[in-house]
C-alpha cells in the first residue's frame, strides 16, 4: 500500500503545472500599480532543475518587477534571447550586471552586422540589439545555429518553416536595407507529460509556422506575442477574417491548445482569437503568474 501511495505521489509531482511568470510586458498589472511596464517582454520559468529567462525587456525595469514578485534573478541559469530586437534585449546589460553566472543563448545570425529597423510610424527607427554588450560579456554567450536540446525537456527551435503566411506587420521591419527574414529568431519547446509548451516572444515567423516547427502534434499551450498588430495610419495588416482563420486552423491542428498571448498581439487579434477559442485564449499582463 505504501509503495502504491509513493508511486502515486511521484506521478502527481511529475504532472504538476509549470510555473511561468511575465516579468514585464506592455500591459499593466490590473491590481498592482508598483509593477512597471514598457513596450517589451521578459518571461521567467523553472524547469528541469534550472531557472530560465526568455528575453529581458527594453530596459532594466524587469529587475524591479522580479524583486516585487520574489524572484531572485541572481539564480537564473540561462537567458534565452529570442531575436535581435531592442524591446527584447535592451535590459541585457542590467541582467548581466545583476546575474554573474547565467549563460546567454542567442542565434548565430546575430552579430555586429545584424541591424534591425522599423519603418512603422513617421520615421525609420533603429531597433537593433546593442551588440557591444554581447561582446563585453562574450565569455558568457553561446551562439545557436541549429535546433538544440538544452536540457532533458527543453529545446530551441531555429529551423522554422514557411508553409503558412508570416505576419503582415513584418513588412515594416528591415534587416539593414532588406526585408527581415527573421533567421535570427528562435522559439522554445518544452516537453511535458500532457503535451508540449511552445514559447515565442514575437512569433515573427507566424504562429502556425512556429507551432509546426516544434515537430510536436500534441501542443497544450502557446505563450508569447503573435505579431498580429492592429492596422493603423492607413497601413493594413491582417483582417478579422484572416485572423479568425489563423485561430481556427490552430484549433483544428492542435485540439485543446491554449493560447496565452500579449506584447505584440493587437486588440483586434485578441478579440478574434477569443471569439474562436473562447476559454482556451488568455491575454497576459506584467507580473502575471501562469500555471501551465
Amino acid at each position: 500500500m505504501r509503495r502504491k501511495a509513493f508511486a502515486y505521489l511521484l506521478y502527481f509531482k511529475i504532472v504538476l503545472p509549470m510555473k511561468v511568470c511575465i516579468l514585464i510586458d506592455n500591459s499593466p498589472h490590473p491590481e498592482n500599480n508598483s509593477m512597471l511596464t514598457e513596450h517589451g517582454l521578459s518571461i521567467y520559468f523553472e524547469m528541469d532543475g534550472y531557472k530560465w529567462m526568455v528575453d529581458c525587456g527594453a530596459s532594466g525595469k524587469f529587475l524591479a518587477n522580479a524583486k516585487n514578485l520574489g524572484i531572485n534573478l541572481q539564480d537564473v541559469d540561462y537567458l534565452l534571447l529570442s531575436h535581435a530586437h531592442a524591446d527584447h534585449t535592451g535590459g541585457l546589460a542590467h541582467f548581466l550586471q545583476t546575474n554573474t553566472k547565467a549563460t546567454v543563448l542567442l542565434s548565430s545570425r546575430i552579430n555586429e552586422n545584424c541591424l534591425c529597423f522599423s519603418t512603422r510610424g513617421s520615421a525609420k527607427r533603429n531597433i537593433s540589439i546593442n551588440f557591444s554588450i554581447v561582446n563585453e560579456y562574450i565569455k558568457r554567450v553561446q551562439f545557436i545555429d541549429r535546433n538544440t536540446q538544452l536540457s532533458e525537456n527543453i529545446f530551441l527551435i531555429t529551423a522554422i518553416s514557411r508553409n503558412y503566411p508570416q505576419p503582415k506587420a513584418n513588412r515594416t521591419l528591415l534587416n539593414a536595407d532588406s526585408p527581415d527574414d527573421f533567421s535570427h529568431e528562435f522559439a522554445i519547446c518544452i516537453d511535458t507529460p500532457d503535451g508540449a509548451i511552445v514559447i515565442s516572444s514575437c512569433c515573427h515567423h507566424g504562429l502556425l509556422n512556429t507551432l509546426e516547427a516544434s515537430g510536436r502534434s500534441a501542443i497544450k499551450v502557446y505563450i508569447g506575442g503573435m505579431h498580429l498588430i492592429d492596422s493603423c495610419n492607413a497601413v493594413e495588416f491582417e483582417t478579422e477574417t484572416e485572423i479568425a482563420g489563423i485561430a481556427s486552423t490552430t484549433q483544428r491542428k492542435y485540439p485543446g491548445i491554449k493560447i496565452i498571448t500579449g506584447h505584440c498581439t493587437g486588440m483586434v487579434a485578441a478579440s478574434m482569437f477569443k471569439k474562436v477559442m473562447t476559454d482556451n485564449f488568455h491575454f497576459f499582463h506584467t507580473g502575471e503568474a501562469l500555471d501551465v
